[in-house]
C-alpha cells in the first residue's frame, strides 16, 4: 500500500460515505454526498482542505439556467485549473426546460458551481432497453437483458471525456462509435468501429430472465410476491438478439481510451486508442480484473482472489 487518504468519521479529513474520488495534480479529491463536502488530500494522504459541495448556479456561459434548484451536481472530475466536471442529476420529476428527456448533461463549472459550459450529453438508456408497464402504484420498468447501453467516461483528473454509442447490428457486425473530447471541450477524434455480432444463446437468455425473476421476487417478498402485471411483463419481455459489442469504457489520464469488447472465453479483451483515435493495441485481462485507471502504458486495476478479497494490481504494457 502506498498510502491512504481519509478515515471514517465526520470531522475534517474524515468521510462518512465515499461518493466519488480522483486526482487533481498532486492531490487526491473525495466527495461525500452524506456530509455534502468535497475534500482534498496532499502528499502521503495528508488532509489539505474541504469545501461544501457546490450547487449549480447560473454563470456567464448560461442563459439564466432556470430551475437550478431542481438539480444536483454529481462531481466526476476535478481539473487542476479549479474547474469541476459534473453530471447534472435531477432532484424531482419536474425538470428544468433545458433538461433533455433522452440525455443528461455533463457540464463544467467553477469551484463555486457557476455554470461555464455543457461538455457533452450522456445518453439515457434507449427506449428499447427498458420494458415499461403499468402496475398498482405507478409505472414500473425492467431493463432488457443484453441491450446495448451507451457509455460516458472521464478520467480521474477530469481532463478528457469519452462518449461511446452503439449502432444497429447488421451482416453479422455490430457498429459502435467513440468520440473523445479534450480539456477545452474540443473533439480530438470521432470514429466508428465494428465488432463481430454474436447471437445470445438460449441458455444465456433463460439464465438472464430467471435472474430478473428472482430479483423481482425478492423485491416483492414483503408485499405478497409477484403481481399479475409483473408476470405479464416478464412473459412478454423481448431479450436482445445479440450481445452488446462493448461492455465497458475507460479513459486514461493522458487521454488513451480503453474499450472492452465482447469476446468468448474467460478473459476480457480491450482495445486501446490514442488521443488521435489510432489503435495502440489489443490487450487481455483475467476475468476477475477490473481496470480502474491508466496513464501512459500503466493500468491500475482491482483484482479479487478466490476468497473475493480485492487487491490493487499494476499492469505495464510495452
Amino acid at each position: 500500500r502506498l498510502g491512504h487518504a481519509g478515515r471514517p468519521g465526520e470531522g475534517p479529513g474524515e468521510v462518512r460515505i465515499l461518493s466519488n474520488f480522483g486526482t487533481a495534480g498532486s492531490e487526491v479529491w473525495i466527495t461525500d454526498a452524506s456530509l455534502a463536502r468535497l475534500s482534498f488530500f496532499g502528499g502521503a494522504g495528508r488532509f489539505a482542505r474541504s469545501i461544501r459541495l457546490p450547487s449549480l448556479q447560473p454563470g456567464a456561459g448560461s442563459r439564466a439556467l432556470p430551475g437550478t434548484d431542481r438539480v444536483l451536481l454529481g462531481i466526476i472530475g476535478v481539473r487542476t485549473e479549479g474547474r469541476l466536471v459534473s453530471r447534472v442529476l435531477p432532484k424531482y420529476r419536474d425538470l428544468p426546460e433545458w433538461f433533455r428527456p433522452d440525455a443528461s448533461p455533463i457540464i463544467e463549472t467553477d469551484m463555486e458551481g457557476r455554470f461555464l459550459r455543457i461538455l457533452a450529453w450522456e445518453p439515457k438508456p434507449r427506449g428499447e432497453c427498458l420494458k415499461e408497464y403499468t402496475a398498482p402504484g405507478g409505472t414500473a420498468s425492467i431493463f432488457v437483458p443484453f441491450c446495448s447501453v451507451d457509455l460516458v467516461r472521464v478520467p480521474r483528473n477530469g481532463r478528457y471525456l469519452a462518449v461511446l454509442s452503439h449502432g444497429t447490428p447488421s451482416n453479422n457486425r455490430s457498429p459502435f462509435s467513440i468520440t473523445l473530447l479534450g480539456p477545452e471541450g474540443d473533439t480530438l477524434f470521432s470514429r466508428t468501429l465494428t465488432a463481430r455480432a454474436e447471437r445470445v444463446t438460449a441458455q444465456a437468455r433463460d439464465s438472464a430472465l430467471q435472474a430478473i425473476e428472482r430479483t423481482m421476487r425478492m423485491g416483492r417478498a414483503r408485499t405478497g410476491g409477484l403481481r399479475p402485471e409483473d408476470r405479464a411483463a416478464l412473459t412478454s419481455l423481448a431479450v436482445a438478439e445479440t450481445y452488446p459489442a462493448t461492455q465497458d469504457l475507460l479513459v486514461g489520464e493522458d487521454g488513451v481510451v480503453w474499450i472492452r469488447v465482447h469476446a468468448d472465453g474467460p478473459r476480457q479483451h480491450w482495445l486501446a486508442l490514442d488521443v488521435a483515435g489510432s489503435l495502440i493495441g489489443r490487450y487481455a485481462f483475467d476475468a476477475g480484473v477490473v481496470p480502474a485507471s491508466s496513464n501512459g502504458r500503466t493500468v491500475w486495476a482491482v483484482s479479487k482472489d478466490e476468497d473475493d478479497v480485492p487487491s490493487i494490481v499494476r499492469y505495464t504494457f510495452r
